[in-house]
C-alpha cells in the first residue's frame, strides 16, 4: 500500500460538502476516475454512485472527483464535485452512496489508495473500514447505470481506477 504521509504537502482547501458544514481538506487531485477494464468513469448524481459513459470534455462535473485527506495518516475522500457528498461504504458486497452528512472521520468513507500491479496503470480504492473490500465495478453489462460496490478485493481490473485530471 502507498505511503501518504506526506499528505501534509498537498494543497489545502475549503470545502463546501453540504449546507450543514464545511471542511478543510488536502487535495491530492480533481479528476475524472475511469475504470481500467470498461472505460466507464465513476459517476455521481443525487445519493447514488455509478459507472457511466465517460464525459470526453471532463465538464461533466457529476463524473470529477476531488481526492481529498481530512487529516495526516487518514484515508483519502473521494468527494463527488457536482453534489458535495464523499463515496461511503454501506457494508461488503453492497452498494456505495454518495453522502454529504456522514461525518469526514467516519472511516466508512475514507479510502486507502493502493497502485496496482497487474501491468494496467491505476489505483485500487481500499475502505478504510472494511479493509478487506474496495470500490468496484459490477460484473455484467458495462453500460450507463453499472452499480459500484464495495467487494472483496480479487485483483480484478473491474476494481481498478485510472485517473484523467479536471482543470
Amino acid at each position: 500500500m502507498a505511503d501518504y504521509s506526506s499528505a501534509n504537502n498537498y494543497p489545502k482547501l475549503t470545502y463546501e460538502m453540504s449546507q450543514k458544514f464545511k471542511v478543510t481538506v488536502k487535495v491530492w487531485t480533481k479528476a475524472a476516475l475511469v475504470n481500467v477494464q470498461s472505460g466507464i468513469a465513476l459517476h455521481g448524481e443525487g445519493s447514488s454512485v455509478t459507472g457511466r459513459a465517460r464525459d470526453q470534455s471532463n465538464k461533466d462535473k457529476r463524473q470529477i472527483w476531488i481526492v481529498a485527506f481530512p487529516s495526516p495518516g487518514a484515508g483519502a475522500l473521494l468527494v463527488n464535485e457536482a453534489t458535495g457528498g464523499h463515496i461511503v461504504a454501506q457494508g461488503e458486497n453492497k452498494p456505495v452512496i454518495l453522502n454529504n452528512d456522514t461525518s469526514i472521520n467516519d472511516r466508512k468513507g475514507q479510502w486507502y489508495m493502493e497502485f496496482a500491479q497487474e501491468g494496467s496503470r491505476g489505483t485500487r480504492f481500499k475502505n478504510a473500514e472494511l479493509g478487506s473490500c474496495v470500490l468496484d465495478l459490477a460484473a455484467g453489462p458495462k453500460g450507463d447505470g453499472t452499480p459500484v460496490y464495495c467487494y472483496k478485493d480479487s485483483k480484478g481490473k473491474n476494481q481498478v481506477w485510472s485517473r484523467i485530471d479536471a482543470d
